[in-house]
């Protein structure tokens, strides 16, 4: 459940970037990218 939370909360609070989780990007980055929304492992 704990993991659940941590999406939800996410998603209501909508920050800009939580390290190795979450990062909000535009869609000029997105069209950057060839519209490939996978995620690099960095």
């Amino acid at each position: 459940m704990q993991h659940v939370k941590k999406i939800v909360d996410t998603y209501k609070e909508r920050p800009d970037k939580v390290e190795r989780y979450y990062r909000r990007v535009g869609m000029n980055e997105i069209k950057t990218n060839d519209f490939n929304l996978n995620i690099t492992r960095m």
